[in-house]
């Protein structure tokens, strides 16, 4: 028999073990951080080309946080060709297929929990690890590259009922509709409006001059292809006339609620769930939004679903639009609620 306090003195071990490693982790990163901005600052004014391509190899290499995972319960595995690349995916199921896509250090892996509940309402699930992520090798990786294999793999799965995207996987799916992915419904989750931000982000951290940046954006575009000012998602799916359901968290911290709001007013027929508390990626991993998601592939409505941690409603007064029911917002709905706050990160006090 096991001596309960040795356990617990074993727990408080691993706790403070755990806390000293985040806080060494914390350290290196804030010195890596001091160091790049030395290089960038030096750099930046002697060499702008050299800055801009070193800002290049940095910005566009992610980091591993999701590597190589087990394949799910009777899933084939698939390699597809994607811009002169392999790109490693999985197939579950045999219905119409309904494609998953991971964000920026993410992987396959990370969209599980949606796997079950589109598989019992008789989907087939396609997902894949865009390159230098997950299954898929290469150390270099951007929103092109990672529409790019999307189109691809939906290229090889036959006509696809519906993507869901989170994340950069959600721009990337919404860049792949503008370069003409046909589907029926889109779920976006955790989307930002406009993905160049984080590259702006990105300089303000390592205070890189704007004549690196702008070194920088020139050789992004020659090598991949694509054009930094046409990235907005709104902009992107203008024109779209399937449904779209954005699944945002009040509380994300990595892109902020009412960015849905930004996309969804340039839409024709979308839907907006708000949860709460469950942050960017933990509303992957939710088994009541998992659950909301497969029956807006199923239907083209969202449904509230029970367990569902959800923000309060606009509860616009006059609003007259339908709303399916009492916390999920139509697209017109929400955006009027967003121009009333715009700015602003959580509701009024009067309607929470």
């Amino acid at each position: 028999m096991v001596d309960p306090s040795s356990v617990l003195s074993l727990k408080s071990t691993n706790v403070r073990s755990e806390k000293r490693a985040g806080r060494h982790r914390g350290w290196r990163a804030v010195l890596a951080s001091a160091g790049l901005r030395t290089v960038f600052g030096t750099l930046g004014r002697l060499a702008p080309g050299a800055a801009g391509e070193l800002a290049q190899r940095i910005f566009f290499s992610p980091p591993r946080r999701h590597g190589a995972a087990t394949l799910p319960a009777g899933a084939e595995e698939l390699l597809v060709e994607a811009d002169g690349q392999r790109v490693a995916a999985w197939r579950c199921g045999t219905g119409p297929p309904v494609l998953l896509m991971h964000g920026w250090g993410g992987s396959s892996a990370q969209l599980g929990r949606l796997v079950p509940p589109l598989l019992q309402r008789g989907f087939s699930v396609v997902a894949l690890d865009a390159p230098a992520h997950g299954r898929t090798p290469g150390r270099l990786a951007s929103l092109p590259q990672f529409a790019r294999a999307l189109s691809a793999v939906a290229r090889a799965s036959g006509k696809v009922h519906a993507v869901v995207g989170h994340s950069l996987g959600a721009a990337a799916v919404a860049l792949a509709v503008s370069e003409g992915l046909d589907v029926q419904r889109l779920v976006l989750m955790g989307t930002a409006a406009d993905p160049t931000r984080w590259a702006r982000a990105f300089a303000a951290r390592f205070r890189i001059p704007p004549a690196a940046m702008a070194s920088m954006g020139r050789r992004s575009e020659q090598r991949l292809r694509f054009r930094w000012a046409d990235l907005h998602v709104g902009r992107l799916l203008e024109g779209f006339v399937g449904r779209v359901l954005f699944v945002h968290d009040r509380d994300d911290r990595e892109t902020r609620w009412n960015e849905a709001f930004d996309v969804a007013q340039h839409l024709a027929d979308a839907r907006i769930v708000l949860t709460a508390g469950l942050g960017h990626r933990r509303i992957l991993a939710h088994a009541g939004v998992a659950e909301l998601v497969a029956d807006f592939v199923r239907t083209g409505e969202a449904q509230e679903t029970q367990g569902v941690p959800l923000a309060p409603s606009c509860a616009t007064p006059g609003c007259g639009r339908p709303v399916s029911g009492t916390h999920v917002l139509c697209a017109g709905c929400a955006l009027d609620r967003h121009l009333y706050e715009r700015g602003t990160t959580r509701w009024p006090q009067a309607v929470a």
